[in-house]
Parts: structure tokens; sequence; C-alpha cells
């Protein structure tokens, strides 16, 4: 009780602020840390999602305004409300998992740029840190998803299929029946029946496929990308390598990671599941302490680049590779974690 109360203060005492006028960058970048601390909270505690997902979506309103020295500039947040909605929408699931660790990345590199901002408050060249923060905040990784006009357009139809059908069918069941056919005995059979004959043809379904995937090959998937079983860690380390000298530096940073996963689970410290989040691996490899530093390095970076989606350079691709090769150095000097 005591915490809602402190909770709820806390909200209104924002509301007010908010009400008051255009928060400062300063204030807008501590509201982001906030929401960040929130979402870490979501993790590990289920019970407090609902109050965690209220409390991000006041601390970070869809719009408001922020004043960026003497102007003031509006603000979209809307890319976060509907990142938290999908969320919500998918929270127990794996999927869901994933996208809150998404969003997690996203706001911590939101942070690492106003910070950089607040460093900074000129940008140089002529543009204004206004025009830094808009072209930041502006960005098509903080705009809400758009979903795809035709997957809309089947599920849309596909729910109206089903109602027909519905429909249909308890009309003819009323014709032979009388009103109130629902509850006849023989109409529930059947429904029963219909129920029993979908649950086998989808078993019967779902066994073909895991057969079929199971004849196809042996792929291991780390963090979406799907390794083939003949491929080494140091192919993938060499695909990387391959990214940055095309200039591709941020998908360069992922397989490096990936390489780095895929290294340490050959070694078995870590175990590889489809599933399993960077931070998840992170926390594995943290049980051997000479990797706690580089590995912790490597996913925060991580995070900013590829869940931030911000562009890397030459010297970002540089500095990770570097601490890649001390976290190999590291797992190659532990001896093989039995089970």
């Amino acid at each position: 009780m005591c915490r809602k109360l402190i909770t709820t203060s806390f909200l209104i005492t924002l509301a007010a602020a908010n009400a008051l006028g255009a928060s400062s960058l300063l204030e807008y970048e501590k509201r982001v840390v906030r929401a960040g601390e929130q979402v870490e909270r979501m993790k590990r505690d289920r019970d407090y999602i609902e109050e965690g997902v209220a409390t991000v979506k006041k601390l970070l309103p869809s719009t408001e305004d922020v004043r960026s020295g003497d102007q003031s500039i509006a603000v979209d947040n809307k890319w976060l409300h509907s990142a938290i909605d999908a969320y919500v929408a998918d929270e127990s699931s794996q999927e869901g998992a994933k996208k809150l660790e998404e969003i997690k990345g996203r706001l911590k590199a939101l942070d690492e740029e106003l910070r950089k901002m607040l460093d900074r408050p000129a940008a140089g060249e002529g543009q204004t840190s206004n025009d830094k923060m808009a072209e930041i905040l502006n960005r098509s990784e903080f705009r809400p998803k758009v979903e795809n006009r035709i997957a809309a357009l089947i599920r849309s139809v596909k729910a109206q299929v089903v109602e027909f059908v519905q429909k249909l069918y308890l009309k003819v069941f009323n014709a032979i029946f009388g009103e109130g056919a629902e509850g006849n005995p023989v109409y529930r059979g059947v429904i029963i029946a219909l129920l029993i004959g979908v649950g086998v043809i989808v078993v019967r379904m779902a066994m073909g496929l895991r057969r079929g995937e199971k004849k196809r090959k042996k792929k291991r998937e780390v963090l979406g990308e799907e390794i083939e079983a003949e491929v080494t860690a140091d192919d993938l380390a060499g695909a990387a390598l391959a990214a940055a000298r095309a200039g591709d530096f941020r998908n360069g940073i992922r397989k490096l990671y990936i390489a780095l996963i895929y290294e340490l689970a050959e070694r078995n410290l870590v175990e590889i599941e489809r599933d399993t989040t960077n931070h998840e691996y992170l926390a594995q490899a943290a049980r051997f302490r000479p990797l706690i530093g580089p590995m912790s390095y490597l996913t925060d970076r991580f995070d900013y680049f590829w869940y931030g989606m911000f562009s890397s350079s030459e010297e970002d691709f540089s500095s990770y590779f570097v601490r890649y090769k001390e976290a190999l150095e590291s797992a190659r000097s532990l001896r093989a974690h039995a089970g």
C-alpha cells in the first residue's frame, strides 16, 4: 500500500510538473533513465508489469514539449507507447521478453545520445542543440511501427469470416432445434467433436512440421540469427570483419557479438537457446569472473548500436573488436565448464 501511495504521489507530481510547461533537456534525460529503470524492474517482477507500464507512460507522455536552450521542441514518444502496448499484448511469451529487452536497449541508446548533447551543447557545423535533438527523436527507430496493410487486411477478413460462420452455424441449429439451440446437448456435442477434430489436425500438423524440421538441418539460432551446423565462431568473426570492410560497422558489431556467444557455447560456458536474450547470455557468462568486464562492455555496446539502431563508425567497430579479442582470450583461458 505504501509503495502504491509513493508511486501515485510521484505520478501526480510528474503530471503537475508537465502541466506547468516544457521540461528542460536535462529533465527529459532523467525521465528517460527512470523509464529504463521501470522496464528493468518489469523484467524482474511480473507482478509489477501493470504498474510499471503506467509509470513508463506517465514518465514519457506520447507527446510533450522539451526545452533546449531558449527554444522548445515538440517531442514524439509514440514509439515507446506503441512498443509497450505490443509488449503487454505478448508479455507472457518469450517474444514478450525480447520486446521488453528491445525497449530497454532503445531507451538506453536514447539516453546516451541525450547525454552527449548535454555534454556538448553546441553541435558544431551550424547545427544547434535543438536541431540535434530533433534529429535524434525523429529517427525511424523512435517512431511507432505501422502495421503492414496486407497483414491487417488478412486479420480483419479472417475475423469477419469466423464471425459469419459462427452466426450461420447457430442459425442452422436454431432452425432445427428452435431458439436457444446453443444450450441443446446435440449442439454442444457437435461443437466438442469439432474442437477435438481441429485439435487432432493441429497436433498432426505440428508433428509433421517437427519431423520435417529434424530432417532439414541442425541449425542454431542466436539472437534471431540462424547459424548452419558447419559454421564456426571463426567463420562468424570473419563475416563481421567482412561487414566492417564493406562499411557496415553496425552489422559487424552484431556479428562479432554473436560470434563470441557461439564461441562461449562451444566451450560450454553458455547455453544457446532460441529465445535467450543478450542479457541472459551476459548473466550466464558472468559466472566466470574473467568474462564479466569484457562481456558487460560488449553487451552494453550491442544494446546501443543494435537495439538502439544508431549508426556506428570504424572507430566504434575497432574498439568493439579489441574488447571482443579480450573476451575471446578470457574464454580460452577458462577450462570448459562441465554441465
